[in-house]
């Protein structure tokens, strides 16, 4: 009876000895998966991708180069290439010359911005595609030409831009000009 009771206590003892390392093994594994969910432990791209605010910042951003572009800021084509970086970066890589050639006139040999004031600068989302992380946006701007015989003209520019890359894949601009009496 002795030896039972010895062998009883020694295999508590090791059961006692097991179930600490097994709840200490446990323990650790939480706290190393909390670590894994924790915003910090994350990569970048796991983080959570907010729509709203990216799409908040672009607008101001494509809105103030709208206006810029198109009526308050840029006059002639010095002014124009100052922009160059921004303009590729925010309409593509392909825009730079194609806004070039409908933004400016050739007035006696000197390059002049067709707008002499803006009148409305918008921007448009949709198309938000998640998995590429790319959205089309539409920047629309309105202006005054410049000119004497009150003519207004509307630029379109419907771009793709990618949120991974951060910056435009390519755009497409289309512009009118319109009579006065129209």
């Amino acid at each position: 009876m002795l030896n039972m009771l010895i062998a009883f206590s020694i295999n508590t003892g090791r059961a006692r000895s097991s179930a600490v390392s097994e709840r200490q093994i446990y323990n650790s594994k939480v706290r190393k998966l909390k670590a894994l969910n924790t915003e910090e432990a994350k990569p970048s791209h796991a983080k959570k991708f907010d729509l709203v605010a990216q799409e908040k910042q672009l607008t101001d951003q494509y809105s103030s180069l709208i206006s810029q572009l198109y009526g308050n800021g840029i006059k002639n084509k010095q002014d124009f290439e100052s922009q160059k970086a921004n303009i590729k970066r925010l309409f593509g890589p392909g825009s730079f010359t194609q806004l070039e050639n409908q933004a400016l006139i050739n007035q006696n040999g000197s390059f002049q911005a067709l707008a002499a004031k803006n009148t409305k600068a918008s921007v448009y989302f949709y198309g938000f595609n998640h998995d590429a992380k790319t959205i089309h946006i539409v920047s629309l701007a309105e202006y005054t030409i410049n000119s004497n015989d009150g003519n207004t003209g509307t630029t379109y520019i419907d771009t793709i831009y990618s949120f991974s890359k951060k910056k435009a894949v390519s755009s497409e601009v289309t512009s009118a000009v319109h009579a006065a009496n129209d």
